[in-house]
């Protein structure tokens, strides 16, 4: 077990209490690391992974240090502060997203066919099998999915050429058009998005399992994910699937981390049901992995890639079975979405677990990123999670769920 966490025998509903006074108890502007454990969501002044990539060490507030294995962790968060080490973001235009949902910053790109190469700014020249690819996308529409089931190339006047790509290069594309053939398609500089296939990037089974995988969320928005192996100097060693050789992330460079294994995130399960009540006949759908604007969801100063955004009134339902064989533990970061956090906006979240209220507060723009945690007894059936009007009624009730997951609580 690991140093500094206990098991405490308790009733499963006193959980959601004490994680909703966490903010209240440890000063976000003491901390600079918010680590999602299984047993407990910990500030933490530093942090720093072990040589084997499979141990973090957490130095708390008071100078405790935790020793915590990284498969108990659902996600990890760095606070934004002003004056804090940038990240160069080189000068590719484009986005490169793969179906995994890792999504890099790359410039000179080529398509063969079956193979896309393109240069990174720190990781040098890249190539991706394009059975790995979902789009090319410029940078500034990144969190913008595409319609659905299209392929092919969208401009920016909103004209479309629809078909598959046969290749990128030298100032124009090829596309293969149903029931016409090959297009040529120049002036490249019109492209707004090269989209190689139809499905949404990103989606994951929903299942637990032993062979962990890490995703990082770096400050320009990039994500990485692979099998962390280790540390090399002042930077995390991931083995991606698309490359024969690890990369070397460096430390500064890293806003969030997320760990797939004993982690199943919200966004990856589909609720079974779900319901929007519009406010004066006005509604915003709820998202996955990104903000109701479009970005990538933040809370304060944290940020995340993985999670949901839910405005009022939304009430989703998910069905637990199949995840419950074992009791679980559902973490999150809840609060007010930071791109509206002037509007005076507020939103009632509820949660329920089998028809029974387990935690129920409201949010403001002043309310402090808040750790969620809720113990799931074994065999539990149903989870509801819901964002109700506040007292301004619709107005800028965006609600940011952070890595919101299910983890393995034994």
């Amino acid at each position: 077990m690991e140093r500094g966490t206990r098991n405490r025998r308790s009733r499963p509903w006193v959980a959601p209490a004490l994680a909703v006074l966490a903010p209240l108890l440890c000063p976000a502007a003491e901390a600079e690391w918010l680590i999602m454990h299984k047993q407990a969501t910990i500030p933490a002044k530093s942090i720093e992974l072990m040589p084997n990539g499979q141990i973090v060490k957490a130095v708390s507030i008071g100078g405790r240090t935790n020793t915590l294995r990284l498969a108990s962790i659902a996600a990890i968060m760095k606070y934004a502060t002003e004056g804090e080490r940038k990240m160069p973001t080189g000068t590719g235009a484009y986005f490169v997203e793969l179906l995994s949902g890792e999504r890099m910053r790359v410039d000179n790109f080529t398509f063969d066919g079956s193979r896309l190469s393109a240069d990174h700014f720190f990781l040098g020249r890249l190539t991706w099998p394009g059975r790995k690819l979902k789009r090319l996308v410029r940078a500034d529409e990144v969190m913008i999915p595409e319609q659905s089931g299209f392929l092919g190339i969208r401009f920016r006047n909103g004209d479309t050429t629809q078909g598959r790509l046969l290749s990128i290069g030298r100032g124009a594309a090829m596309v293969n058009m149903p029931d016409i053939g090959k297009i040529p398609v120049g002036d490249l500089d019109t492209v707004t998005a090269f989209v190689f296939a139809s499905r949404r990037a990103g989606r994951r089974k929903f299942y637990f399992t032993d062979e962990m995988n890490i995703e990082i969320m770096l400050k320009n928005n990039e994500v990485i994910a692979g099998r962390l192996t280790g540390v090399k100097g002042k930077a995390w060693v991931v083995k991606p699937e698309w490359r024969e050789a690890p990369v070397e992330i460096p430390f500064a460079f890293i806003r969030a981390a997320a760990v797939h294994g004993t982690s199943v995130y919200l966004p990856d399960v589909t609720p079974a049901e779900r319901k929007s009540e519009p406010y004066l006949k006005f509604v915003i759908p709820w998202k996955r992995d990104r903000s109701l604007s479009g970005r990538s969801l933040q809370v304060g100063t944290l940020s995340a890639h993985r999670g949901l955004a839910t405005h009022s009134r939304t009430v989703l339902t998910y069905d637990l079975e199949g995840l419950t064989k074992t009791p679980l533990s559902f973490m999150t970061v809840v609060g007010m979405d930071s791109e509206v956090s002037g509007l005076d906006g507020s939103a009632d979240v509820r949660i329920e677990l089998d028809g029974k209220v387990v935690l129920k507060k409201r949010f403001t723009a002043a309310t402090p990123p808040t750790p969620v945690r809720l113990s799931i007894p074994a065999g539990a059936g149903k989870m509801t999670i819901a964002t109700d009007f506040g007292p301004n009624g619709s107005i800028a009730d965006h609600v940011d769920w952070l890595y919101a997951a299910f983890v393995k609580a034994k």
